[in-house]
């Protein structure tokens, strides 16, 4: 069920429909296309000479003071940035201790929380950095941004994300650690929506300024890993939050790049066919996402 179906072709809104209860200036929930938001923001501390490439392979603790290492689990120095946003940090905690951790909501600010990821998490091996979505990937990338930042995340995402794109309607929580939510508990308009899509399309270029750093986009759209055996769609592949595919139309083959938020949310980019869709709906059996790939994608040969 469609709530929302917008086109830009060329940078130029070409169709716009809302249905239900959806409108042009309700923001609404982004569920884990959040995650292509968060992304982007450390796209943005690149090019604003925040972190660089290199430190992507850092071990992720490295950025970290005040931290008590004699307690944590082994393998902890196995986590960085690259394997974050891939969703193979390799984090996993039993429900019954993240029930007992979220009790003490006082004892999980700031650093505090990545201090209990690494003390309560099972060890760190090659095997449990497969990739495995969620565990707590995104929350590891944010709170590297809230230390490399010098005015913090908050304040970095609305001046140097929001307030460039013009993004005034909007909703983006903080977390139970008081950081900017990662992965989920953010809201916008499907015109909103568009400008992320944009991004993708052009190289991380918004109003003739290079927003985020081209080097990083690269990498961050294309087939990193291979997310086999899970829910993802068998010719989906991975990059850092950014999903990639491709499809084939008439004998030639495009590059997809997607934001995707479970339940139906989806930033859709072809750079090749100058083209974003955006579309915001119910949906627990991909079937929009197809319809897009299948049906829209094609009309613009």
């Amino acid at each position: 069920m469609y709530d929302s179906l917008l086109i830009s072709h060329k940078d130029r809104l070409i169709y716009e429909s809302y249905y239900r209860r959806s409108r042009v200036d309700l923001p609404t929930g982004q569920a884990s296309a959040t995650k292509t938001l968060t992304s982007l923001i450390v796209g943005i501390a690149i090019q604003k000479g925040h972190l660089t490439l290199d430190d992507l392979h850092k071990p992720i603790l490295s950025f970290f003071d005040n931290l008590d290492s004699s307690k944590f689990v082994s393998g902890i120095e196995k986590i960085t940035l690259h394997k974050a946003l891939t969703m193979r940090g390799g984090i996993k905690i039993d429900q019954e201790i993240i029930k007992e951790l979220e009790k003490q909501p006082d004892l999980l600010k700031g650093q505090n929380y990545i201090q209990a990821l690494f003390v309560n998490s099972k060890p760190i091996t090659n095997a449990s950095q497969e990739f495995a979505y969620g565990n707590f990937n995104d929350m590891l990338v944010m709170h590297v941004l809230e230390k490399v930042l010098p005015d913090g995340a908050e304040q970095f995402i609305k001046k140097e994300l929001l307030e460039k794109l013009g993004i005034n309607k909007y909703e983006w929580k903080n977390s139970i650690s008081r950081v900017p939510e990662a992965g989920w508990r953010v809201s916008f308009t499907s015109r909103d929506m568009l400008k992320w899509g944009s991004l993708l399309l052009n190289n991380g270029q918004w109003e003739g300024k290079q927003l985020i750093s081209k080097a990083y986009l690269d990498k961050a759209t294309s087939a990193i890993v291979d997310p086999h055996d899970t829910w993802i769609p068998e010719t989906f592949m991975y990059g850092y939050f950014i999903y990639q595919t491709d499809i084939v139309v008439d004998d030639k083959q495009f590059k997809v790049n997607s934001a995707w938020g479970g339940g139906g949310q989806y930033v859709i980019s072809v750079k090749d066919l100058n083209l974003v869709v955006v579309i915001k709906g119910h949906d627990r059996e991909n079937r929009i996402l197809e319809v897009a790939l299948n049906t829209v994608l094609p009309a613009f040969l």
